[in-house]
């Protein structure tokens, strides 16, 4: 499978136009892509995002909208997911593009290496009653509803199964590898970690100059302004971005330049990613990165900027 992670296409559903559908569906095919991940932080999408994907033979991998944290699982609770996972199931399983459900995106990996009962305050006794509760939801509420409404569909509970910081996950399931943004550490080391499906992984760049110019006046293009700072909402990004480009280029000759050269960087790195996925096939016989779009005009790990333009790594990802 090659292909990216889908989020919606904008903060506010009601602006996507039946047109921006089609037109990422045509990217996506262009692209040479044949699979999206439906991201568990977002939404279930349109009738119509579906249709397309049937349409132009895009894979659809698709998480139920649970993300990054625990749920409750309190039986009004339950009975609520219980609802709305069949009705999610029952209007998506006629499609052809629907390859399988998941139940959550990074659940697992949170509860196993993210330290929520220190940063929360949990108890040993509250943590063990919350994970207790989100197994209820995740190994048996939803692969029920998926068992009962979409027989022969498969179900996994939670993406990913290993930790990018444990090289002994990367022999099972699928794998988020963020050594190399959240780890900074180089590109080179795609080609060392190897889940057999990479289901997650990636880089920030800049939008085009063009793009930056639609929410910008001439004052704010300066790293570091007011207004790049809000568009920027990873806490190192900029700082991370910039240490790569230096290393990779020298010193940027200005703003313009910074953002053409973390887009040439964002390309050429995935570029090892991707090369290191199809040298290791059959072991590795997934790459999804994220991501394939964005919410909103950001500088983002995307491909397409929030305008639709495509940026270095769309067209990389077409040749690789």
């Amino acid at each position: 499978m090659k292909g990216a992670n889908y989020i919606p296409q904008d903060s506010f559903q009601e602006a996507v136009s039946p047109e921006r559908h089609r037109q990422l569906f045509r990217d996506t095919a262009d692209a040479n892509m044949n699979m999206l991940r439906v991201w568990g932080g977002g939404v279930y999408e349109s009738d119509l995002f579906y249709d397309l994907a049937d349409e132009h033979g895009i894979l659809i991998w698709q998480d139920f909208m649970f993300s990054c944290t625990l749920y409750p699982a309190d039986a009004a609770f339950l009975r609520l997911v219980e609802e709305e996972a069949a009705q999610a199931v029952r209007r998506l399983r006629h499609h052809a593009c629907l390859a399988l459900w998941c139940g959550n995106n990074e659940i697992s990996l949170g509860v196993a290496h993210w330290e929520w009962p220190e940063k929360f305050g949990y108890s040993a006794a509250q943590f063990a009653a919350m994970v207790a509760g989100n197994a209820r939801l995740f190994d048996e509420l939803l692969p029920d509803v998926v068992a009962r409404l979409d027989p022969g569909r498969f179900y996994f509970p939670s993406s990913p199964i290993g930790h990018w910081n444990d090289p002994a996950d990367d022999m099972r399931g699928d794998g988020h590898y963020w050594g190399v943004w959240h780890g900074e550490l180089p590109f080179a080391t795609y080609g060392e970690r190897l889940s057999r499906f990479m289901s997650e992984y990636g880089f920030q760049s800049y939008p085009l100059l063009d793009s930056i110019q639609r929410f910008t006046a001439p004052e704010d293009r300066v790293l570091g302004s007011p207004v790049l700072s809000v568009h920027q909402k990873h806490a190192r990004g900029d700082a991370i971005i910039g240490r790569f480009v230096r290393e990779a280029f020298g010193e940027p000759a200005g703003f313009e330049q910074f953002c053409y050269l973390s887009q040439v960087l964002q390309a050429d790195g995935l570029r090892v990613a991707f090369e290191a996925h199809r040298r290791n096939m059959p072991i590795c016989m997934g790459s999804l990165y994220w991501q394939l779009n964005d919410c909103w005009p950001a500088v983002s790990w995307s491909g397409i900027d929030y305008y639709g333009q495509w940026k270095a790594l769309h067209y990389q990802a077409a040749r690789s």
